[in-house]
C-alpha cells in the first residue's frame, strides 16, 4: 500500500512518456457483478504534466486528485456512468469500494532479529568492537554476529549487544499481542537519541500502560523504564534497547507523525493480527463519542490511506474528513448513513427507477438495507470541485476486462485502453515483435466486429446510423489523449489498416478525437447488446476483414 510512485516508479526510465509492463496486481471492480477483486495489470502508463489538475472533495472519502481527462465511475440519472473528471459537478455521486478482499491469506509472521541486524549493521552501528558488538546465542554459546553462518543465525535462540544486559529472543512471532503494541506505538510512539523507544501516556491510562509494559517484557525480554510526572499527570515509557530500535526502524514503525507507515509485517499478517493492530491504534489514539463511533485523527496522508484500506479489508466501512493537513478517519457502529440515501436524492424519476432494480444487481434498495449498494461498492456525494496547480508524473493502470482500478480511500477509477484496434491486429496478423512466429500465432480469418467509431457516431459514407443518440453517447465519450492520437497515426503505417474501410474508422476517430469502451452499449442493457447489436451487425456483415 505504497504510493503509486513508490510502487511502480522503479519500472520506468526518465522518459517524459512511457508505457511499461509490471508484474503486479491491483484491486479492480468487476463490471458484471460489482465485486472487488485482484486483477492483473496489463501495463502502467506514465507521463509528465504541467497543468492544473482537479481536486474533488467528497463526503466521507476525502479529496480525490485526478487529471481533467481521467474518468471516474459516477452514479448519475439512475445508473453508473463513466464520466471525465472535468465534467463532474457538486451533487454528483462517485463510486467507491465499500469493502475490499482481505490482503493476504498468510499465517502469522516471524521476525528473525539476527537476520535483520546482519543486513543492517553498517547502517545502524557506527563502530563495532569488543565493547560494542552484536552477539547471537546458539546452544548456550555466544557467537559474534559478523562471524555467524546463516545456519547459526537461523537457529540462534537470542541476540545480545555486548554492552546491554538484555537478551532478546531471536525469533519473535507477530501475534495479536505484538500487533496491538505496534498499533499503540504507531499512535503514541517516538524515538529518543536514535537508540531509545519512547511512548507517552496520561497518568489515568493505567490499564494501557500496564499492558504495554507487559507485552514488551513478554515479547522482547526487555523491562521498560516507566517515568511518572505527577505534576503534569504524564507517564513516559522508555525502552532502552538499541537492538529493538533497529528492528522497529527496519519494519517501518519509527518516524515522525508525518512519515509513519503501517508496517508491512502487519499488512502481510492474518485477519486477527491485523485487527489487533487496529485495536492498538484505537487504544493509542482513537476518540470515542460514547455511541459506538470511533474517530482516529492523523496528519499523514499516506498513513491515513493505509489505515483506511486496512479498515476496509477488515470488513469495516470507514469514512474520512479532511481539513488541510488534518485528516480524521471514522468508524461508526452503524454504517447505514454513509452511502447515498434515496430520500436525499433530488430526482423523483431516479427514486422510482432505483426502487425496481432487483437485489443482487448493481443497486440494492429495500427497507432493511436503505443504502444504494452495488456489489462491493457504494456511492458518495461530491461536495466541490476545484483546480490546483500541478507539475509532475501522472499514472494510469490498464486492467483488462474490468477497465478499472481502486485507488486511495477506495475510489474506483476508470481506465481506458486506446489500443483496441492494435490488439485486434495482433490477433489477426500476429505480433511484430514475434514476426518470425506470426504464421503460427496469428488468426488471419479474424474479423473486427466492434465496437466501431461508426457504431457510435454513424457514417454518411457508409449510410450508417449510430446505435447511440447524442445524449446517450455524451455520458461515455472519453477525450482522446495524445498517446491515442499517436497510436492511430502509427496504425496507418500498417498495410492491413490501409484499406478504405479502416480509413473511415480512423478518420472518424481523428475528427471526433474521442474514444469509448463497449460499456457504452451495455448502458442500453445486455438484452440490446445480445439481441440487437451483435446479431444485427453479423446479419448485415458490418465487420472489417
Amino acid at each position: 500500500m505504497d504510493s503509486i510512485e513508490e510502487l511502480v516508479g522503479k519500472y520506468f526510465t526518465n522518459l517524459e512518456r512511457e508505457r511499461v509492463d509490471v508484474p503486479l496486481e491491483v484491486l479492480s471492480r468487476d463490471p458484471k457483478t460489482g465485486r472487488v477483486r485482484w486483477s492483473h495489470i496489463a501495463y502502467v502508463y506514465r507521463h509528465r504534466v504541467k497543468e492544473p489538475i482537479l481536486k474533488i472533495r467528497t463526503k466521507g472519502r476525502g479529496v480525490v486528485r485526478v487529471t481533467k481527462a481521467h474518468s471516474l465511475f459516477v452514479f448519475r440519472d439512475g445508473r453508473i456512468q463513466v464520466i471525465p473528471a472535468k465534467e463532474i459537478r457538486p451533487g454528483d455521486y462517485i463510486v467507491v469500494a465499500k469493502s475490499l478482499p482481505y490482503l493476504t491469506n498468510s499465517v502469522e509472521s516471524v521476525i528473525t532479529v539476527a537476520h535483520i541486524l546482519r543486513e543492517t549493521t553498517a547502517k545502524h552501528f557506527r563502530q563495532l568492537n569488543n565493547r560494542n558488538a552484536v552477539f547471537i546465542v546458539k546452544d548456550g554459546m555466544k557467537i559474534k554476529l559478523e562471524e555467524a553462518s546463516e545456519d547459526d543465525i537461523f537457529k540462534a535462540e537470542a541476540v545480545k549487544l555486548s554492552r546491554s544486559k538484555w537478551l532478546i529472543p531471536n525469533k519473535v512471532k507477530v501475534d495479536e499481542d505484538l500487533a496491538w503494541f505496534m498499533g499503540v506505538y504507531t499512535a503514541r510512539g517516538s524515538d529518543l537519541n536514535n537508540c531509545c523507544l519512547l511512548l507517552s501516556f496520561n497518568l489515568r491510562e493505567k490499564d494501557l500502560i500496564d499492558k504495554v509494559v507487559k507485552v514488551v517484557k513478554e515479547k522482547f525480554n526487555v523491562v521498560p523504564k516507566v517515568d511518572v510526572n505527577t505534576d503534569r499527570e504524564q507517564v513516559r515509557i522508555r525502552i532502552n534497547s538499541k537492538i529493538l530500535h533497529v528492528i522497529f526502524s527496519e519494519i517501518g514503525l519509527l518516524g515522525k507523525a508525518t512519515t509513519k507507515r503501517v508496517p508491512n509485517v502487519i499488512l502481510n499478517s492474518p485477519y486477527n493480527v491485523a485487527l489487533a493492530y487496529v485495536k492498538g491504534l484505537i487504544d493509542g489514539g482513537g476518540l470515542s463519542d460514547g455511541y459506538g463511533s470511533i474517530t482516529y485523527p492523523v496528519k499523514n496522508p499516506i498513513l491515513a490511506r493505509q489505515i483506511f484500506i486496512l479498515l476496509q479489508a477488515l470488513g469495516l466501512n470507514p469514512t474520512l474528513t479532511q481539513d488541510g493537513d488534518n485528516i480524521a478517519l471514522k468508524v461508526v457502529k452503524e454504517d447505514r448513513q454513509i452511502p447515498l440515501d434515496v430520500h436525499r436524492y433530488p430526482s423523483t424519476n431516479v427514486k422510482t427507477e432505483l426502487a425496481y432494480i432487483p437485489d443482487g444487481g448493481y443497486l440494492v434498495n429495500s427497507e432493511t438495507h436503505p443504502n444504494h449498494v452495488f456489489g462491493d461498492a457504494i456511492v458518495v456525494p461530491v461536495e466541490y470541485v476545484e483546480e490546483e496547480p500541478y507539475e509532475g508524473y501522472v499514472y494510469d493502470f490498464a486492467v483488462p476486462g474490468d477497465n478499472s482500478f481502486i485507488g486511495g480511500y477506495g475510489v474506483v477509477y476508470h481506465n481506458s485502453d486506446p489500443y483496441g484496434w492494435y490488439i485486434y491486429s495482433v490477433f489477426k496478423v500476429g505480433s511484430i515483435t514475434l514476426s518470425y512466429e506470426s504464421e503460427r500465432l496469428a488468426t488471419p480469418s479474424a474479423r473486427f466486429l466492434g465496437v466501431m467509431m461508426t457504431d457510435i457516431f454513424g457514417s454518411q459514407k457508409l449510410n450508417k446510423k449510430p446505435y447511440l443518440t447524442e445524449a446517450e453517447r455524451r455520458n461515455y465519450i472519453i477525450k482522446a489523449k495524445e498517446r491515442d492520437k499517436k497510436r492511430a497515426k502509427e496504425l496507418e503505417n500498417y498495410k492491413w489498416f490501409q484499406t478504405p474501410r479502416w480509413k473511415i474508422e480512423i478518420d472518424v476517430f481523428r475528427e471526433k478525437e474521442a474514444k469509448l469502451e463497449i460499456e457504452a452499449l451495455t448502458s442500453k442493457g445486455l438484452v440490446f447488446l445480445a439481441d440487437k447489436y451483435l446479431p444485427e451487425k453479423i446479419s448485415v456483415g458490418d465487420w472489417i476483414a
